[in-house]
C-alpha cells in the first residue's frame, strides 16, 4: 500500500514538472505568434531569418584593426602632442 502511494506521488511530481513546461512552451508559442500577427514583425523575421534587404538598402561593416591601437599610442608619447595639449588645453 505505501509502495502504491509513494509511485503515485513520484508520477505525480513527474506530470506536474511536465505540464509546467509544457505552459512555458505554449507561452513562447505564443509570444512568437503575436510577433507574425503584425507586417512588421513578419518582416523582423523575414529580414532576420532569410536575411532579406528592401531595394536601395545596403550593409555596412565596421572591421576594426590593430592599428588602431598603435596610433593611439604613438600619439599619447609624441612630444609634440604633449606640448600642443598643454598650450591648448581648455
Amino acid at each position: 500500500m505505501y509502495q502504491t502511494f509513494d509511485m503515485a506521488v513520484g508520477e505525480r511530481a513527474l506530470a506536474e514538472a511536465e505540464l509546467a513546461a509544457t505552459k512555458e512552451e505554449y507561452v513562447t508559442i505564443v509570444a512568437t505568434l503575436e510577433q507574425f500577427s503584425s507586417e512588421r514583425g513578419i518582416e523582423a523575421a523575414v529580414r532576420e531569418r532569410f536575411g532579406v534587404v528592401r531595394p536601395g538598402e545596403g550593409e555596412i561593416r565596421i572591421v576594426r584593426t590593430e592599428s588602431a591601437e598603435s596610433i593611439e599610442e604613438i600619439t599619447a608619447n609624441n612630444p609634440f602632442s604633449k606640448l600642443f595639449n598643454a598650450l591648448l588645453a581648455w
